[in-house]
């Protein structure tokens, strides 16, 4: 299910960071000094979210947690609206599951789960986007409604699919 990033979810957040840190994956934890300090890392989460002490380039984002009892599985982002970069590459959503659950379907339930909180926040419409070769999450977007529009090519080379999924 998906809740609010919480301490008690700590120690397995703690295990998964090492998981992605081991794929050279960079995420949400970016954006603190370290994601090691989890109550650092629940209050600023909360901050971006309310937009509070974001740089100019940001855009508020609710980050949730995907759990199963007391442990992380993944986490999913919804940028509550778009600014340029967003609209061409990065989209409304970001998710990531941790790579020891892959291949179990929790993105596409997080997703799913996802939808009525982003129609809570006042969207009705939202971009998603992932690389063309992440067939996985290609699968996800599409299951969960995705309608394709077009693919862009971002400054590194990487191709984007660009879905728009009504809510």
């Amino acid at each position: 299910m998906l809740v609010n990033p919480a301490e008690k979810y700590g120690n397995s957040w703690l295990s998964a960071l090492q998981e992605f840190e081991a794929e050279d994956l960079r995420g949400f934890w970016s954006r603190v000094e370290d994601p090691a300090d989890v109550p650092a890392l629940v209050k600023r989460l909360y901050e971006i979210s309310e937009g509070i002490n974001i740089p100019n380039s940001w855009v508020p984002a609710t980050t949730l947690w995907y759990v199963e009892g007391e442990c992380y599985i993944g986490h999913i982002d919804i940028r509550h609206r778009l600014n340029l970069f967003l609209e061409q590459f990065g989209g409304h959503i970001g998710y990531a599951v941790r790579p020891t659950e892959r291949r179990n379907g929790y993105g596409y339930r997080m997703l799913e789960a996802a939808l009525p909180i982003i129609k809570e926040i006042g969207l009705n419409e939202i971009l998603i986007t992932c690389d063309k070769g992440n067939i996985a999450s290609r699968k996800i977007i599409e299951r969960n409604g995705g309608r394709f529009e077009n693919e862009l090519t971002d400054d590194e080379g990487t191709v984007k699919l660009r879905y728009w999924i009504c809510l």
